[in-house]
Parts: C-alpha cells; sequence; structure tokens
C-alpha cells in the first residue's frame, strides 16, 4: 500500500524477506501478484488510475523492467506454466492474455465478450499441457467456471451460486490428468478433469468459502 508500493519476497522455508521490489510511483496499491513458472519474473497489478501491470526479473533491480496497461480492475493475475514470458489477468469486465516480448515491451490481448460485455472474473489459472498451452479457465462473478483458448470463451459451465472466487488446475496422474478444481462464497468445492473440455468428477460442501485452492497440498 501507499505512493510507491514495495513487493517483499520471502523465502518460503526460513519465512525470511529475500528482497524488495518498487512499483513505480502513484500506484497505491497492489491487488494481484504473481510468479512466473521458472521463478524469473514477478508481476504486479496497482489500483492506481490508470490500471497496470508492472514486470520484475527476480534477480534483477527494484525497479519494473516493463509494464503494460490494462486499464481495468485486476483481482488475480497468473503467469503460464508453459511460457514463462506469458501471464493473465482477470477482473472487472474483463480477462486479457500478456506476453512479454525481448524487447522488454508487453504485447496485451483482451478477452472477446461475443454478445454483449464479459462477465467480470476473480480468478484465473492456466492448463498445464502443452496441447492447451494457450488454454486458461476462470472463474465468474456469475457462478460460472469459463473455458478460454487464446482469446475466446470455449465454453462457460455453472459451477457456484454466487462467485467463483477460486480456481486452479494440475495434473494429478492418479485422477487421468489434468484437473480443474474451483470453490466460492456458496462454500462450495467443484472438480473437474479436462480433456479439451470439463468433465465433472464430484462437488462438496465446506466449512468456509474458498478464498484459494492449493492442490499442491490437497
Amino acid at each position: 500500500n501507499g505512493q510507491k508500493p514495495i513487493i517483499f519476497m520471502w523465502d518460503a522455508l526460513t519465512a525470511k524477506a529475500i528482497g524488495q521490489k518498487r512499483l513505480p510511483k502513484g500506484c497505491r496499491l497492489v491487488t494481484a501478484i504473481g510468479i512466473s513458472a521458472t521463478d524469473k519474473y514477478i508481476c504486479a497489478s496497482d489500483a492506481a488510475e490508470k490500471i497496470e501491470c508492472h514486470i520484475f526479473e527476480v534477480a534483477g533491480g527494484k525497479a519494473a523492467i516493463a509494464t503494460v496497461a490494462i486499464n481495468m480492475k485486476v483481482v488475480h493475475l497468473a503467469w503460464s506454466p508453459c511460457n514463462e514470458m506469458l501471464f493473465g489477468t482477470a477482473g472487472k469486465d474483463h480477462v486479457t492474455m500478456c506476453t512479454l516480448g525481448a524487447d522488454k515491451k508487453v504485447k496485451m490481448v483482451k478477452g472477446k465478450a461475443g454478445s454483449g460485455k464479459i462477465e467480470s472474473q476473480c480468478c484465473a489459472a492456466w492448463i498445464n499441457n502443452e496441447a492447451n498451452k494457450n488454454d486458461v479457465i476462470t472463474g465468474g462473478s456469475d457462478g460460472k467456471v469459463y473455458h478460454w483458448s487464446g482469446d475466446s470463451v470455449v465454453k462457460a459451465y455453472d459451477c457456484c451460486t454466487g462467485p467463483v472466487t477460486a480456481v486452479a488446475c494440475r495434473v494429478d496422474q492418479a485422477a487421468g490428468g489434468e484437473i480443474v478444481i474451483a470453490g466460492g462464497k456458496d462454500k462450495t468445492l467443484h472438480c473437474w478433469k479436462f480433456n479439451g473440455g470439463l468433465t465433472k468428477l464430484w462437488e462438496i460442501k465446506v466449512q468456509q468459502a474458498p478464498l484459494s485452492v492449493d492442490l499442491f497440498n490437497g
């Protein structure tokens, strides 16, 4: 928070601070943050009047190496597990796919609404396999889970009563490959197998509404 928000990097095993990055003056607040699959880059979005995403090198200096204007409130961002130069944002009335070029410029592609405007999206996760490396799963404020391929919606699936606040994609060999799990304010968790589309495996009621989903540790 503040006029020049600071990003703190921590050692996950020792809980010691190991570095800092600083957003440009006037950014006010970090609304979403993510680390690339290879731990090379950090991306953080701000809440200034001109909403932007700022990319930092983990091993580099405190200042951003690239910035891209999103111009819509970002509530979540996620890096592709298959491409360390690719990340996506989700938020008010939008989904974007952003590619960091070798020239340190970012190419942004906005998701297509089709007819009408895009439903606001609360969270995003990328499919892990190379065959579907451009596919993203997002959770909508309308209670649906959206499957995107590039900038277009492939299909929307009913999920929660109210916003879908958390989504994650992981490879689980016991389940036969890629799975997607999502949850929302109605305190339900839903699990699908991904095979080019989503096939429902199960759903359960939980004690608290999921704010995030961690498929590394269950």
